[in-house]
């Protein structure tokens, strides 16, 4: 056998796909660039989240360019900062709809990226299902989105979305996005059922925004005056399905005035000291829909029990880490005996206290939950821990006094 490297092109299928499998997502980048049959093989892959970026422009514009080479019709938009007139031609629309699935919008907007952006509007990819956005905390990030699609029919590349992220958004962003309109809908971004995940601090207000008005320039905001949100004009009402919410002082500031009559599931994360306001006023806003709750994070001195309690009468999951288990004791007050799976994260035996398991008696021996979960670490249930997994059990039901022992599960997700 030869010790000379063997040509990517000459390697056989399988070994291609095996390369394709253990490289990183840079790498594959970098090798599909250099052989037409690798990046084939690998575009679905490369392709399912497409990160922005200015590298990712040229490569994208090569594409388009290589596609319109096929005898098909093409429509050629005059996009600024395109070195060439680019066709969109069908088949490249047919081939990125179907491949991309994400969306993460670029860390800095610059002439390349808000070419792309434009580009990206152009091709309009139909199986698309999420888009993240990632501004790390910059006022001129919001800024620099707004003039990235400012002028230009951008609200289609919204239209099939299922899943949105934001990083450190502040309100004018979420009321200038959340008015975006798609045109083949007609449909606010507002209306539709997302899963809606908000992360990071805030920044600042850089500007004062009213619902419903400014930007506009292919921010869709021409119809959000003719609905009717809410009575008092200062409040915005979504109707997100899922929301994901990362708790701390300038995120519950950002959502003071932002509702969720519609939550089917709610996640919220904690951190030291948490105000627990805003997350009863999600509860309180979204109790008759509410099927999932999860509590998780960092223990909070916060008390819910000294406020008046919620009643969830449609929920069916409850997730609640161990150190967060005393803060909402009252649940089982707040919910329909019976119908309720309540599942208990993060529980650490060396480190369980003697006043968290009196509070767990209180909760676990109440006959009220259809089905206790205890979600254990992937250790315990491997071979050579099954005499250790057994004792953390037993110890577990016998100082939680419970009568029965619950359902475990590992690295439940």
């Amino acid at each position: 056998m030869s010790d000379r490297p063997c040509k990517l092109t000459s390697l056989p299928l399988e070994s291609l796909l095996l390369v394709a499998d253990n490289l990183p997502r840079h790498d594959l980048g970098k090798l599909s660039e250099t052989n037409m049959l690798f990046a084939c093989l690998t575009r679905r892959k490369r392709l399912r989240e497409f990160v922005m970026s200015p590298r990712s422009f040229v490569a994208l514009e090569k594409w388009v360019h290589v596609g319109a080479l096929y005898p098909k019709i093409c429509a050629c938009p005059d996009i600024e900062d395109l070195s060439t007139i680019t066709p969109i031609c069908p088949n490249v629309q047919e081939d990125f709809g179907s491949h991309v699935k994400s969306i993460v919008l670029p860390e800095e907007w610059t002439s390349k990226t808000r070419a792309l952006f434009v580009l990206l509007n152009q091709l309009a990819p139909s199986g698309l299902q999420s888009i993240r956005m990632r501004s790390h905390g910059s006022r001129s990030w919001w800024s620099g989105a707004r003039q990235a699609w400012s002028g230009y029919d951008n609200g289609e590349l919204f239209a099939p979305i299922k899943n949105l992220t934001l990083e450190c958004p502040n309100l004018t962003s979420i009321v200038s996005l959340f008015s975006k309109q798609a045109p083949s809908t007609r449909q606010l971004l507002a209306h539709m059922p997302l899963t809606l995940t908000l992360r990071g601090a805030p920044t600042d207000e850089d500007s004062d925004m009213e619902w419903g008005v400014g930007f506009g320039g292919g921010w869709g905001v021409q119809a959000a005056p003719v609905v009717q949100w809410t009575d008092d004009r200062d409040n915005i009402v979504l109707r997100t399905r899922h929301l994901n919410v990362e708790l701390n002082t300038r995120m519950e500031w950002v959502l003071d005035t932002v509702y969720f009559f519609q939550l089917h599931s709610l996640n919220v994360h904690t951190r030291i000291f948490s105000n627990w306001t805003l997350t009863l006023r999600l509860l309180r806003d979204s109790q008759s829909h509410l099927q999932s709750l999860r509590i998780y994070g960092i223990g909070s001195g916060g008390q819910v029990d000294s406020m008046e309690p919620v009643f969830l009468g449609s929920l069916t999951n409850l997730h609640i880490d161990w150190e967060l288990l005393a803060i909402f004791r009252s649940m089982a007050r707040s919910t329909v005996v019976g119908q309720v799976t309540l599942t208990i994260h993060k529980y650490v035996a060396d480190y369980a206290t003697d006043a968290q398991f009196d509070v767990a008696a209180e909760v676990l021996t109440t006959n009220h939950w259809s089905e206790i979960v205890v979600v254990e670490d992937e250790f315990w249930g491997s071979p050579d821990a099954i005499i250790g997994q057994a004792i953390r059990r037993a110890d577990f039901v016998a100082r939680a006094q419970m009568q029965n022992p619950p359902t475990y599960v590992t690295n439940f997700v």
